[in-house]
């Protein structure tokens, strides 16, 4: 009786654990997947920074960021971009110019909208850590072992607090490995739902007469 009692406790116990651990594994592909959802229904103001830690760049990027589903409009002290969803219009005021690309080809290492790539088969996710208000995942590149990314995510409002793009480097002894961080995008400020002007993510040539267009191949 108490074998039979046993071996029944045991059947549920590895049901429940195994079920448990089902449920961590989802866990990241469907927060994720509600980020997406999040950005992809709602006009989003995020102001940004990006630090690009390259000995041979190692600099930083600050700037507004408008999302809308796969539109967006990147603004910055040097630079503007639009992508209306079909072409891509670099604006560099410097130079008075404007690049025309036939594809999305955006200035930034990294933006929010790059979680939808983790969404595949060539990322592997796992939850790293989890408070009361945040959740940090790992995607890691089955195709590049060591390199990875950590993206935290404000569990409230879904959105992004920073997203840290790295690499795990193997020390002399092999059997240790240190991490670093070569790319980071942190949130100051963010906003969703606002009302944007139906002409927001549209081109206007007439703003540029006097800047050289320049088609890109």
């Amino acid at each position: 009786m108490i074998s039979r009692q046993f071996t029944h406790i045991s059947i549920i116990t590895f049901i429940l654990f195994n079920s448990s651990l089902i449920a961590q594994t989802d866990k990241p592909y469907e927060l994720l997947d509600r980020v997406k959802k999040n950005i992809s229904s709602k006009n989003i103001h995020y102001e940004f920074i990006i630090e690009n830690n390259l000995p041979e760049i190692n600099n930083s990027i600050n700037g507004n960021l408008y999302l809308s589903s796969e539109k967006y409009v990147l603004l910055t002290s040097d630079i503007e971009q639009i992508f209306d969803g079909e072409k891509t219009y670099t604006i560099i005021h410097e130079n008075e110019e404007v690049l025309i690309d036939n594809k999305e080809n955006s200035i930034l290492s990294l933006k929010p909208d790059i979680l939808f790539d983790f969404l595949n088969d060539k990322y592997k996710l796992s939850m790293i850590k989890t408070t009361i208000n945040t959740s940090t995942i790992k995607a890691e590149d089955n195709n590049n072992p060591g390199q990875f990314y950590e993206i935290s995510i404000n569990v409230n409002d879904l959105s992004i607090i920073h997203i840290k793009q790295g690499r795990e480097v193997i020390v002399l002894d092999d059997k240790s490995f240190e991490i670093g961080y070569y790319n980071i995008f942190k949130t100051i400020s963010y906003s969703y739902n606002i009302v944007l002007p139906l002409s927001f993510f549209k081109f206007d040539k007439e703003k540029y007469k006097e800047y050289y267009l320049s088609i890109l191949d």
